[in-house]
């Protein structure tokens, strides 16, 4: 879901443009140690945004504010597009966000609805799209899809009143085949914003119940196991040093660790943060800009680039949200990739194409 509808949460993501400073969570404090991983990735790969053929192209109409639509961006200069060709329903459904790619990079999937009517959670609709723009259409009603490793399988959230009528009690995520065929709950009574793990064993997830039926929080990360068809919390309400986490966040594409931001307790100060699923808030890590700790992320997109030295936010520029790529350890430095963006464009929910080539993110003129 657009993360300017649904959220207008300031987001600090600290991180050192020339080498990171990782930060474990002590408990009741957080402890500084510098990163000095071997990079996997290069900044030479980013030429700069140039000319005026990119910009022809783009669809962003001042007139209708509420427009929000998903726009290919490939990294080396080459022309921007509109992610889906078919004008007719990109204007049905003109807002748009949260999109996923299958890992071999040839399809996406996205949610959006009409946006001139206002922000109506029921009526939001995932669309299915090959990524050359052609062969889009609505698979679904639902929010926020993520592909399975595979490609042959979509998660995605599901808002009562739409879940109801399948049997659901309150929010719930469901599983599809990637037609829309096959569709069963997973798990529902508030359970909200899954993500696929790139193992295929797991979702992650926030809110729902415990196996004793009590509600669970905002402010804990907690997994399906598809196996076992059980939950269990990455780290419980009660440890958690949040008051609340936000509701996007991302897998690494080759590990265990989610990034993901949350808002701490008593200060409610907004912090990035690392966690290894599988060994808990012990593993939890911050990361800090040692050489600018006033700089702040005032978008919470995150996607994780899939060479893993990089994740993927939002950073201010005058006025307008532009793509800034955060560098996580000592030997790679932080992208500036706003200038592949046409000046009087905005972006949000950004993510990577599976090769880092590209990004597709939405665009709007506010």
């Amino acid at each position: 879901m657009n993360l300017r509808t649904l959220a207008r949460y300031l987001v600090l993501v600290i991180t050192s443009a020339n080498y990171g400073t990782h930060s474990v969570w002590a408990g009741d404090r957080i402890e500084h140690s510098r990163s000095r991983h071997a990079s996997r990735f290069s900044s030479a790969a980013f030429t700069s945004y140039v000319g005026t053929a990119a910009q022809e192209s783009i669809d962003v109409d001042r007139s209708k504010p509420w427009r929000e639509i998903l726009h290919l961006c490939p990294l080396d200069g080459s022309p921007i597009r509109p992610l889906v060709a078919d004008i007719e329903l990109r204007h049905a459904f003109d807002t748009q966000g949260t999109p996923d790619v299958t890992a071999d990079g040839s399809k996406v999937v996205y949610d959006a609805w009409p946006g001139k009517a206002g922000f109506v959670l029921e009526e939001s609709q995932i669309i299915l799209t090959n990524i050359s723009g052609t062969g889009a259409h609505v698979i679904s009603d639902g929010c926020m899809p993520s592909f399975s490793p595979d490609g042959t399988m979509i998660t995605f959230s599901r808002p009562a009143k739409n879940g109801k009528m399948d049997g659901a009690e309150g929010n719930s995520i469901w599983v599809m085949n990637v037609d829309g065929t096959g569709r069963r709950m997973i798990l529902d009574q508030g359970a909200w914003g899954s993500r696929w793990s790139p193992d295929g064993k797991s979702l992650a997830f926030r809110r729902g119940v415990d196996a004793s039926g009590n509600r669970v929080t905002g402010n804990c990360l907690r997994i399906y196991d598809f196996e076992t068809g059980e939950t269990e919390n990455v780290f419980t309400p009660e440890e958690s040093p949040f008051q609340d986490l936000h509701f996007q966040f991302d897998w690494s594409k080759a590990s265990r660790q989610i990034a993901f931001t949350g808002f701490l307790k008593g200060t409610g100060q907004p912090l990035l943060a690392l966690i290894d699923v599988d060994l808990g808030i012990e593993s939890m890590q911050s990361v800090e800009n040692i050489d600018d700790p006033d700089w702040v992320c005032t978008n919470g997109s995150i996607d994780w680039h899939p060479g893993g030295d990089h994740l993927l936010v939002l950073n201010p520029v005058g006025n307008l949200n532009k793509p800034f790529g955060i560098a996580l350890n000592a030997q790679a430095t932080n992208i500036e990739l706003a200038t592949i963006i046409p000046p009087e464009v905005a972006i949000g929910d950004a993510c990577y194409t599976p090769g880092g080539k590209s990004i597709i993110a939405v665009f709007t003129s506010r």
